[in-house]
């Protein structure tokens, strides 16, 4: 047995050391920066701000960019020592996760101390949920390397829940959800900054530098001014396929934002950076090695943005189908009830009673199991409000129009072929 193979667990094993001290220490600092409970702690959850108390810190926490500095400074030193001592990808994902951790504590606990007071013990499973989702996403291409060594049967095993679980945030996480189900704050957190931003661009910053570090690695089998020319171009190409899925996932609806000059341009920077970063890293292994970060670049992506991209589309076929079809049949019913009656009915259920609906359809979010969704009905005499929750923040809610017999024959409304006034637009609304 070699030297370098006999120190190889004893490497793997101080890492893991490192991990557990960087753990410690994101425990330490949620509870030492989170806001401190108007009567004391109540719970083993509850952030104490007992930190705020020690003066030797007082000048990092006069303002936020020195929190965030100074304390995830100390998670990135510790996060580096994990991904270069050990061969884990899963310990360097957890140590990447820690540091967006410590400085979303940082921030929420010096700079917007009030949402996380507000949001209370949920404020605290958001910023942790958010920074494994950021953390895993950002590891994809080191965790697709050690996934492509699993045996095929494994390979799904292990990437099963992944794929379940981001779709159960994507589809069943809504912001009106009384149960607060996969939402886990009053507003779906999670899959807005963990997914639709942080997850999405890396998996985009991910492709094109995959395609950029593969040409390089092609290009290595070449010389002169034909390796320039082919390494410039996969470079270039990675670049602008990056730009390019930024621009078809805005146009989708997939960012909770419109991208424009400046989102286009840091994401063609990031791309460059993982470029260049890789190909210091890895150009001493050759040829190979650049081909195998390659793959797992591609890989990664594609396994980042495989649940993202299904989960939308699911999404948006449940927000449709709920509005046009769904609501469509109740909204028909009540008008027919009122021909008759003159009067809407005092609930859903009479519709059924009478025979003019033969059950009160559901909402369809996401999968049925994790979601008891209803319609909410309010009845106004001659009016009323129908509402249901969609994916995402979204509240929609239905108006009959208000009719005057002397007109009741002019144009119908341009709202669509329901007719009366929707309050919620046919896309989920944007972020900012």
């Amino acid at each position: 047995m070699s030297g370098g193979e006999a120190a190889r667990p004893t490497t793997s094993i101080g890492a893991w050391v490192v991990l557990a001290v960087l753990l410690f220490y994101a425990t330490v600092i949620h509870y030492g920066v989170g806001p401190k409970p108007d009567r004391g702690a109540t719970h083993w959850y509850d952030p104490t701000g007992f930190l705020f108390d020690w003066a030797i810190l007082t000048p990092l926490f006069e303002g936020p960019i020195r929190a965030i500095g100074g304390l995830s400074g100390v998670a990135a030193a510790l996060a580096a020592a994990v991904a270069i001592r050990g061969r884990s990808a899963v310990a360097t994902a957890l140590s990447l996760a820690c540091v967006i951790a410590v400085a979303l504590f940082a921030f929420y606990g010096v700079q917007a101390d009030l949402v996380w007071r507000f949001f209370h013990w949920r404020g605290s499973a958001v910023i942790v949920t958010t920074a494994l989702v950021v953390g895993f996403a950002v590891a994809a291409p080191l965790l697709a390397e050690s996934w492509l060594r699993l045996a095929r049967p494994w390979r799904i095993a292990v990437y099963l829940p992944f794929f379940f679980a981001t779709l159960a945030f994507l589809c069943n996480a809504t912001g009106t959800d009384p149960s607060l189900r996969f939402a886990i704050s009053p507003w779906p957190a999670v899959p807005l900054f963990g997914l639709a931003i942080g997850a999405a661009f890396a998996a985009i910053a991910f492709a094109g530098a995959a395609l950029g570090i593969g040409a390089l690695a092609l290009a290595r089998a070449l010389s002169g001014v034909a390796a320039v020319a082919l390494g410039a171009a996969g470079i270039s190409l990675g670049l602008a396929l990056s730009a390019l899925l930024v621009w078809v996932a805005s146009e989708a609806g997939i960012f909770p934002f419109r991208s424009g000059d400046r989102t286009l341009a840091g994401t063609g920077l990031a791309t460059a950076l993982l470029v260049a970063a890789i190909v210091v890293a890895r150009s001493s292994g050759g040829r190979a090695t650049l081909a195998r970060s390659a793959r797992g670049l591609a890989v990664g992506a594609l396994l980042v943005a495989l649940p993202l991209l299904i989960g939308h589309l699911r999404s948006r076929a449940d927000y449709h189908t709920t509005r046009d079809q769904r609501a469509g049949t109740i909204i028909d019913a009540l008008q027919v009830y009122y021909e008759r009656e003159r009067l809407y009915p005092d609930s859903l259920q009479e519709l059924v009673d009478s025979s003019d609906l033969e059950s009160i359809p559901e909402p369809r979010i996401g999968f049925g199991f994790l979601y008891d969704a209803d319609f909410q009905y309010q009845n106004f005499g001659t009016s009323y409000l129908l509402d249901f929750p969609a994916p995402g923040w979204v509240q929609c809610a239905y108006n009959p129009p208000w009719v005057d017999d002397e007109i009741a024959d002019e144009s119908e409304d341009d709202e669509g072929p329901l007719g009366g006034a929707w309050s919620c637009p046919s896309e989920p609304p944007e972020l900012w």
